[in-house]
Protein backbone atom coordinates (compact mmCIF):
# COMPACT_ATOMS: atom_id res chain seq x y z
CA UNK A 1 0.00 0.00 0.00
CA UNK A 2 2.92 2.34 0.67
CA UNK A 3 4.08 2.14 -2.91
CA UNK A 4 0.57 3.04 -4.11
CA UNK A 5 0.45 6.08 -1.82
CA UNK A 6 3.92 7.10 -3.03
CA UNK A 7 2.95 6.97 -6.70
CA UNK A 8 -0.39 8.68 -6.13
CA UNK A 9 1.40 11.46 -4.23
CA UNK A 10 4.20 11.80 -6.78
CA UNK A 11 1.73 11.90 -9.67
CA UNK A 12 -0.24 14.60 -7.84
CA UNK A 13 2.86 16.72 -7.25
CA UNK A 14 3.92 16.32 -10.88
CA UNK A 15 0.55 17.59 -12.09
CA UNK A 16 0.55 20.53 -9.68
CA UNK A 17 4.01 21.54 -10.88
CA UNK A 18 2.87 21.41 -14.50
CA UNK A 19 -0.20 23.49 -13.71
CA UNK A 20 2.07 26.09 -12.14
CA UNK A 21 4.39 25.96 -15.14
CA UNK A 22 1.40 26.36 -17.45
CA UNK A 23 0.39 29.56 -15.70
CA UNK A 24 3.93 30.91 -16.16
CA UNK A 25 4.02 29.94 -19.84
CA UNK A 26 0.62 31.53 -20.48
CA UNK A 27 1.90 34.82 -19.08
CA UNK A 28 5.27 34.84 -20.84
CA UNK A 29 4.87 33.12 -24.22
CA UNK A 30 2.74 33.66 -27.28
CA UNK A 31 1.99 29.92 -27.47
CA UNK A 32 -0.25 29.09 -24.51
CA UNK A 33 -0.04 25.96 -22.38
CA UNK A 34 -3.71 26.09 -21.45
CA UNK A 35 -6.06 24.25 -23.82
CA UNK A 36 -8.46 26.48 -25.75
CA UNK A 37 -11.34 24.33 -24.48
CA UNK A 38 -10.53 25.40 -20.93
CA UNK A 39 -11.29 29.01 -21.84
CA UNK A 40 -14.55 27.79 -23.41
CA UNK A 41 -15.48 25.95 -20.18
CA UNK A 42 -14.62 28.99 -18.06
CA UNK A 43 -16.59 31.38 -20.26
CA UNK A 44 -19.60 29.05 -20.04
CA UNK A 45 -19.26 29.01 -16.25
CA UNK A 46 -19.12 32.80 -16.29
CA UNK A 47 -22.40 32.94 -18.22
CA UNK A 48 -24.01 30.64 -15.64
CA UNK A 49 -22.66 32.85 -12.85
CA UNK A 50 -24.44 35.78 -14.55
CA UNK A 51 -27.69 33.80 -14.69
CA UNK A 52 -27.45 33.11 -18.42
CA UNK A 53 -27.14 30.03 -20.62
CA UNK A 54 -23.67 28.45 -20.99
CA UNK A 55 -24.51 27.91 -24.66
CA UNK A 56 -24.18 31.63 -25.26
CA UNK A 57 -20.48 30.78 -25.39
CA UNK A 58 -19.79 29.81 -29.00
CA UNK A 59 -18.44 26.23 -29.37
CA UNK A 60 -19.62 25.17 -25.89
CA UNK A 61 -21.13 21.80 -26.73
CA UNK A 62 -21.04 19.95 -23.43
CA UNK A 63 -23.39 19.23 -20.57
CA UNK A 64 -24.16 22.33 -18.45
CA UNK A 65 -23.01 20.27 -15.46
CA UNK A 66 -19.42 20.81 -16.58
CA UNK A 67 -19.86 24.58 -16.49
CA UNK A 68 -21.46 24.30 -13.03
CA UNK A 69 -18.48 22.24 -11.80
CA UNK A 70 -16.17 25.03 -12.98
CA UNK A 71 -17.96 27.92 -11.29
CA UNK A 72 -14.99 28.18 -8.85
CA UNK A 73 -12.94 29.21 -11.91
CA UNK A 74 -14.98 32.40 -11.79
CA UNK A 75 -15.40 32.91 -8.05
CA UNK A 76 -12.18 31.38 -6.62
CA UNK A 77 -9.31 30.92 -9.05
CA UNK A 78 -8.84 30.25 -12.76
CA UNK A 79 -6.79 27.09 -12.10
CA UNK A 80 -9.57 25.34 -10.15
CA UNK A 81 -10.69 23.25 -13.10
CA UNK A 82 -7.15 22.11 -13.88
CA UNK A 83 -6.72 21.00 -10.28
CA UNK A 84 -10.08 19.21 -10.40
CA UNK A 85 -9.27 17.34 -13.61
CA UNK A 86 -5.81 16.41 -12.32
CA UNK A 87 -7.17 15.11 -9.01
CA UNK A 88 -9.70 13.06 -10.96
CA UNK A 89 -6.71 11.49 -12.73
CA UNK A 90 -5.39 10.44 -9.32
CA UNK A 91 -8.81 9.13 -8.27
CA UNK A 92 -8.93 7.04 -11.45
CA UNK A 93 -5.55 5.55 -10.56
CA UNK A 94 -6.83 4.60 -7.09
CA UNK A 95 -10.04 3.03 -8.43
CA UNK A 96 -7.97 1.10 -10.98
CA UNK A 97 -5.90 -0.31 -8.13
CA UNK A 98 -9.07 -1.48 -6.37
CA UNK A 99 -10.31 -3.01 -9.62
CA UNK A 100 -7.04 -4.81 -10.25
CA UNK A 101 -7.43 -6.56 -6.89
CA UNK A 102 -10.18 -8.56 -8.55
CA UNK A 103 -7.60 -10.02 -10.96
CA UNK A 104 -5.72 -12.06 -8.37
CA UNK A 105 -2.33 -10.78 -9.58
CA UNK A 106 0.80 -9.73 -7.69
CA UNK A 107 1.06 -6.35 -6.00
CA UNK A 108 3.93 -5.34 -8.28
CA UNK A 109 1.82 -5.98 -11.38
CA UNK A 110 -1.00 -3.91 -9.94
CA UNK A 111 1.35 -1.01 -9.18
CA UNK A 112 2.91 -1.22 -12.66
CA UNK A 113 -0.52 -1.07 -14.30
CA UNK A 114 -1.60 1.89 -12.18
CA UNK A 115 1.65 3.69 -13.00
CA UNK A 116 0.92 3.26 -16.71
CA UNK A 117 -2.05 5.51 -16.08
CA UNK A 118 -0.57 7.92 -13.55
CA UNK A 119 2.55 8.71 -15.60
CA UNK A 120 1.08 8.58 -19.08
CA UNK A 121 2.27 11.85 -20.68
CA UNK A 122 -0.99 12.21 -22.63
CA UNK A 123 -3.12 11.93 -19.48
CA UNK A 124 -0.93 14.41 -17.65
CA UNK A 125 -0.89 16.94 -20.48
CA UNK A 126 -4.63 16.72 -21.15
CA UNK A 127 -5.63 17.32 -17.52
CA UNK A 128 -3.04 19.98 -16.63
CA UNK A 129 -3.87 21.92 -19.80
CA UNK A 130 -7.50 22.02 -18.70
CA UNK A 131 -9.26 19.44 -20.83
CA UNK A 132 -12.15 17.67 -19.08
CA UNK A 133 -11.63 14.11 -20.36
CA UNK A 134 -10.70 12.84 -16.88
CA UNK A 135 -14.20 13.65 -15.64
CA UNK A 136 -15.77 11.21 -18.09
CA UNK A 137 -13.02 8.62 -17.54
CA UNK A 138 -13.53 8.77 -13.77
CA UNK A 139 -17.28 8.16 -14.08
CA UNK A 140 -16.78 5.22 -16.49
CA UNK A 141 -14.12 3.57 -14.33
CA UNK A 142 -16.28 4.07 -11.23
CA UNK A 143 -19.19 2.43 -13.03
CA UNK A 144 -17.01 -0.53 -13.99
CA UNK A 145 -15.82 -0.84 -10.37
CA UNK A 146 -19.42 -0.88 -9.10
CA UNK A 147 -20.26 -3.44 -11.76
CA UNK A 148 -17.53 -5.78 -10.47
CA UNK A 149 -18.75 -5.27 -6.90
CA UNK A 150 -22.23 -6.29 -8.06
CA UNK A 151 -23.61 -2.89 -7.04
CA UNK A 152 -25.80 -2.78 -10.13
CA UNK A 153 -27.92 0.19 -9.06
CA UNK A 154 -24.90 2.42 -8.57
CA UNK A 155 -23.19 0.95 -11.65
CA UNK A 156 -26.20 1.79 -13.79
CA UNK A 157 -26.59 5.31 -12.40
CA UNK A 158 -22.93 6.16 -13.01
CA UNK A 159 -23.04 4.58 -16.47
CA UNK A 160 -26.14 6.60 -17.35
CA UNK A 161 -24.37 9.72 -16.09
CA UNK A 162 -21.39 8.96 -18.34
CA UNK A 163 -23.70 8.91 -21.38
CA UNK A 164 -25.15 12.23 -20.22
CA UNK A 165 -21.66 13.72 -19.97
CA UNK A 166 -20.70 12.57 -23.47
CA UNK A 167 -22.79 10.38 -25.83
CA UNK A 168 -20.11 7.93 -26.97
CA UNK A 169 -20.24 5.54 -23.92
CA UNK A 170 -23.63 4.38 -25.27
CA UNK A 171 -21.57 1.92 -27.35
CA UNK A 172 -20.93 -0.08 -24.15
CA UNK A 173 -24.63 -0.73 -23.52
CA UNK A 174 -24.93 -4.09 -25.38
CA UNK A 175 -21.92 -5.78 -23.77
CA UNK A 176 -22.82 -4.51 -20.28
CA UNK A 177 -26.31 -5.89 -20.79
CA UNK A 178 -25.06 -9.20 -22.20
CA UNK A 179 -22.64 -9.67 -19.31
CA UNK A 180 -25.53 -9.79 -16.84
CA UNK A 181 -26.83 -13.09 -18.23
CA UNK A 182 -27.43 -15.62 -15.44
CA UNK A 183 -24.66 -17.92 -16.62
CA UNK A 184 -21.95 -18.16 -19.23
CA UNK A 185 -23.52 -18.62 -22.64
CA UNK A 186 -21.78 -20.88 -25.16
CA UNK A 187 -22.04 -21.03 -28.92
CA UNK A 188 -21.96 -24.83 -28.62
CA UNK A 189 -25.66 -24.65 -27.76
CA UNK A 190 -26.46 -23.11 -31.14
CA UNK A 191 -26.48 -19.55 -32.42
CA UNK A 192 -30.21 -19.00 -31.82
CA UNK A 193 -30.02 -20.20 -28.22
CA UNK A 194 -26.83 -18.17 -27.75
CA UNK A 195 -28.41 -14.90 -28.89
CA UNK A 196 -31.65 -15.61 -27.03
CA UNK A 197 -29.87 -16.12 -23.69
CA UNK A 198 -27.89 -12.93 -24.13
CA UNK A 199 -30.90 -10.80 -25.03
CA UNK A 200 -33.63 -12.19 -22.76
CA UNK A 201 -34.04 -9.93 -19.68
CA UNK A 202 -33.57 -11.06 -16.09
CA UNK A 203 -33.64 -9.34 -12.69
CA UNK A 204 -30.06 -8.07 -12.91
CA UNK A 205 -30.50 -6.71 -16.42
CA UNK A 206 -33.72 -4.91 -15.51
CA UNK A 207 -32.12 -3.31 -12.44
CA UNK A 208 -29.18 -2.13 -14.51
CA UNK A 209 -31.42 -0.78 -17.29
CA UNK A 210 -33.62 1.09 -14.81
CA UNK A 211 -30.61 2.56 -12.99
CA UNK A 212 -29.01 3.57 -16.29
CA UNK A 213 -32.21 5.31 -17.34
CA UNK A 214 -32.26 7.23 -14.04
CA UNK A 215 -28.59 8.18 -14.33
CA UNK A 216 -29.12 9.53 -17.84
CA UNK A 217 -32.67 10.91 -17.82
CA UNK A 218 -32.56 12.79 -14.50
CA UNK A 219 -29.62 15.15 -15.26
CA UNK A 220 -30.70 15.41 -18.89
CA UNK A 221 -34.21 16.50 -17.95
CA UNK A 222 -32.86 19.03 -15.46
CA UNK A 223 -30.57 20.52 -18.11
CA UNK A 224 -33.40 20.53 -20.65
CA UNK A 225 -35.65 22.31 -18.14
CA UNK A 226 -32.98 24.97 -17.68
CA UNK A 227 -31.82 25.47 -21.27
CA UNK A 228 -34.39 23.86 -23.58
CA UNK A 229 -33.74 22.55 -27.08
CA UNK A 230 -30.56 24.60 -27.33
CA UNK A 231 -29.05 22.17 -24.83
CA UNK A 232 -30.25 19.10 -26.78
CA UNK A 233 -28.88 20.49 -30.03
CA UNK A 234 -25.45 21.44 -28.71
CA UNK A 235 -24.83 18.54 -26.32
CA UNK A 236 -26.29 15.64 -28.34
CA UNK A 237 -27.48 16.32 -31.87
CA UNK A 238 -24.35 18.26 -32.79
CA UNK A 239 -22.13 15.25 -32.01
CA UNK A 240 -24.29 12.95 -34.14
CA UNK A 241 -24.22 15.21 -37.21
CA UNK A 242 -20.75 16.66 -36.61
CA UNK A 243 -18.29 16.58 -39.49
CA UNK A 244 -14.73 17.86 -39.61
CA UNK A 245 -13.63 18.22 -43.22
CA UNK A 246 -10.55 20.24 -42.42
CA UNK A 247 -8.37 17.29 -41.45
CA UNK A 248 -8.34 14.55 -38.85
CA UNK A 249 -7.32 10.91 -38.44
CA UNK A 250 -10.64 9.54 -39.67
CA UNK A 251 -10.54 7.24 -42.72
CA UNK A 252 -13.67 9.06 -43.93
CA UNK A 253 -12.50 12.66 -43.58
CA UNK A 254 -11.22 13.03 -47.17
CA UNK A 255 -14.43 11.64 -48.62
CA UNK A 256 -16.45 14.08 -46.51
CA UNK A 257 -14.05 16.85 -47.54
CA UNK A 258 -14.64 16.15 -51.23
CA UNK A 259 -18.39 16.23 -50.68
CA UNK A 260 -18.29 19.37 -48.53
CA UNK A 261 -21.16 21.69 -49.35
CA UNK A 262 -23.32 18.88 -50.70
CA UNK A 263 -26.13 17.03 -48.98
CA UNK A 264 -24.20 14.04 -47.66
CA UNK A 265 -26.23 12.96 -44.64
CA UNK A 266 -26.55 9.50 -46.23
CA UNK A 267 -22.76 9.36 -46.51
CA UNK A 268 -22.44 10.35 -42.86
CA UNK A 269 -24.88 7.60 -41.93
CA UNK A 270 -22.99 4.99 -43.96
CA UNK A 271 -19.81 5.73 -41.97
CA UNK A 272 -21.53 4.28 -38.89
CA UNK A 273 -21.97 0.84 -40.48
CA UNK A 274 -18.38 -0.48 -39.92
CA UNK A 275 -18.55 0.75 -36.33
CA UNK A 276 -21.86 -0.98 -35.59
CA UNK A 277 -20.77 -4.31 -37.09
CA UNK A 278 -17.45 -4.38 -35.23
CA UNK A 279 -18.91 -3.14 -31.93
CA UNK A 280 -21.61 -5.84 -31.90
CA UNK A 281 -19.09 -8.51 -32.87
CA UNK A 282 -16.89 -7.57 -29.92
CA UNK A 283 -19.91 -7.43 -27.59
CA UNK A 284 -20.99 -10.95 -28.55
CA UNK A 285 -17.42 -12.27 -28.29
CA UNK A 286 -16.28 -10.72 -25.00
CA UNK A 287 -19.50 -10.54 -22.98
CA UNK A 288 -18.15 -12.47 -19.99
CA UNK A 289 -17.89 -10.20 -16.89
CA UNK A 290 -14.18 -11.00 -16.50
CA UNK A 291 -13.58 -9.73 -20.05
CA UNK A 292 -15.39 -6.40 -19.66
CA UNK A 293 -12.32 -4.12 -19.36
CA UNK A 294 -10.80 -5.64 -22.49
CA UNK A 295 -14.07 -5.43 -24.41
CA UNK A 296 -14.59 -1.77 -23.44
CA UNK A 297 -11.03 -1.03 -24.56
CA UNK A 298 -11.45 -2.84 -27.89
CA UNK A 299 -14.83 -1.27 -28.56
CA UNK A 300 -13.55 2.23 -27.84
CA UNK A 301 -10.51 1.70 -30.06
CA UNK A 302 -12.78 0.55 -32.89
CA UNK A 303 -15.23 3.40 -32.35
CA UNK A 304 -12.50 6.05 -32.35
CA UNK A 305 -10.55 4.56 -35.28
CA UNK A 306 -13.59 4.27 -37.55
CA UNK A 307 -15.34 7.44 -36.44
CA UNK A 308 -16.04 10.13 -39.05
CA UNK A 309 -14.19 12.56 -36.77
CA UNK A 310 -11.05 11.30 -35.03
CA UNK A 311 -8.63 13.59 -33.18
CA UNK A 312 -5.73 12.95 -30.80
CA UNK A 313 -7.92 13.87 -27.85
CA UNK A 314 -10.12 10.86 -28.58
CA UNK A 315 -7.18 8.48 -28.09
CA UNK A 316 -7.46 9.03 -24.35
CA UNK A 317 -10.88 7.36 -24.44
CA UNK A 318 -9.37 3.93 -25.12
CA UNK A 319 -6.08 4.53 -23.32
CA UNK A 320 -8.15 4.80 -20.13
CA UNK A 321 -8.69 1.01 -20.18
CA UNK A 322 -5.08 0.01 -20.98
CA UNK A 323 -3.99 -0.39 -17.31
CA UNK A 324 -6.87 -2.84 -16.76
CA UNK A 325 -5.94 -4.81 -19.87
CA UNK A 326 -2.16 -5.13 -19.38
CA UNK A 327 -2.24 -7.84 -16.65
CA UNK A 328 -4.26 -10.17 -18.91
CA UNK A 329 -1.91 -9.99 -21.89
CA UNK A 330 0.98 -12.33 -22.67
CA UNK A 331 2.97 -9.67 -24.52
CA UNK A 332 6.53 -9.03 -23.38
CA UNK A 333 7.70 -5.49 -22.63
CA UNK A 334 9.83 -5.61 -25.78
CA UNK A 335 6.82 -6.42 -27.96
CA UNK A 336 4.73 -3.81 -26.17
CA UNK A 337 7.38 -1.18 -26.82
CA UNK A 338 7.48 -2.18 -30.50
CA UNK A 339 3.72 -1.67 -30.91
CA UNK A 340 3.77 1.62 -29.01
CA UNK A 341 6.55 2.80 -31.34
CA UNK A 342 4.50 1.82 -34.42
CA UNK A 343 1.48 3.63 -32.97
CA UNK A 344 3.53 6.79 -32.39
CA UNK A 345 5.16 6.62 -35.81
CA UNK A 346 1.74 6.36 -37.42
CA UNK A 347 0.74 9.58 -35.71
CA UNK A 348 4.06 11.17 -36.60
CA UNK A 349 3.55 10.57 -40.32
CA UNK A 350 0.10 12.12 -40.14
CA UNK A 351 1.36 15.11 -38.15
CA UNK A 352 4.14 15.70 -40.69
CA UNK A 353 1.68 16.38 -43.51
CA UNK A 354 -0.76 18.16 -41.19
CA UNK A 355 2.04 20.58 -40.29
CA UNK A 356 2.63 21.44 -43.94
CA UNK A 357 -1.09 22.06 -44.40
CA UNK A 358 -1.50 24.21 -41.30
CA UNK A 359 1.75 26.17 -41.22
CA UNK A 360 3.11 26.07 -44.77
CA UNK A 361 -0.19 26.32 -46.62
CA UNK A 362 0.53 23.26 -48.78
CA UNK A 363 -2.31 21.18 -50.19
CA UNK A 364 -1.53 17.91 -48.42
CA UNK A 365 -5.11 16.68 -47.91
CA UNK A 366 -4.53 13.52 -49.93
CA UNK A 367 -1.33 12.67 -48.03
CA UNK A 368 -3.05 13.32 -44.70
CA UNK A 369 -5.79 10.90 -45.70
CA UNK A 370 -3.31 8.24 -46.85
CA UNK A 371 -1.27 8.46 -43.65
CA UNK A 372 -4.56 8.34 -41.74
CA UNK A 373 -5.32 5.05 -43.48
CA UNK A 374 -1.87 3.76 -42.52
CA UNK A 375 -2.57 4.74 -38.91
CA UNK A 376 -5.90 2.90 -39.10
CA UNK A 377 -4.12 -0.24 -40.31
CA UNK A 378 -1.61 0.07 -37.47
CA UNK A 379 -4.45 0.32 -34.95
CA UNK A 380 -6.26 -2.63 -36.51
CA UNK A 381 -3.10 -4.76 -36.45
CA UNK A 382 -2.34 -3.87 -32.82
CA UNK A 383 -5.92 -4.67 -31.81
CA UNK A 384 -5.66 -8.03 -33.59
CA UNK A 385 -2.43 -8.81 -31.73
CA UNK A 386 -3.99 -7.85 -28.40
CA UNK A 387 -7.08 -9.97 -29.04
CA UNK A 388 -4.88 -12.94 -29.91
CA UNK A 389 -2.71 -12.54 -26.82
CA UNK A 390 -5.64 -11.80 -24.54
CA UNK A 391 -7.39 -14.94 -25.78
CA UNK A 392 -4.35 -17.07 -24.97
CA UNK A 393 -4.21 -15.71 -21.44
CA UNK A 394 -7.87 -16.16 -20.66
CA UNK A 395 -8.20 -19.73 -21.92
Amino acid sequence: MRSLVFHLSLATVLRVILIGYGEWQDRNFLVKYTDIDYYVFTDAARYIADGKSPFLRHTYRYTPLLAFFLLPNVFVNFIWGKLLFSLLDILIGYIMYKLLKEYNISHNKMIFSVCVWLYNPLNIAVSTRGNAESLLSAVIILSLFCFYKNQLLLAGITYGLSVHLKPYPIIFAPVLYFSLSNRIVSLNQGIVHYIHKLIVPNREKLIFLLATAIGFVLPTCICYKLYGMNYIQESFLYHITRKDTRHNFSPFFYLLYLYEGNDHYLLSFVTFIPQVILLLTLAFTFHSPKDLPFCLFAQTLVFVSFNKVCTSQYFLWYLTFIPLVIPKLTLSLKCGFRYITAWLLGQGMWLFFAYYLEFEGKNTFLYIWLTGLVFLLINAYILGVLIYNYGKESQ
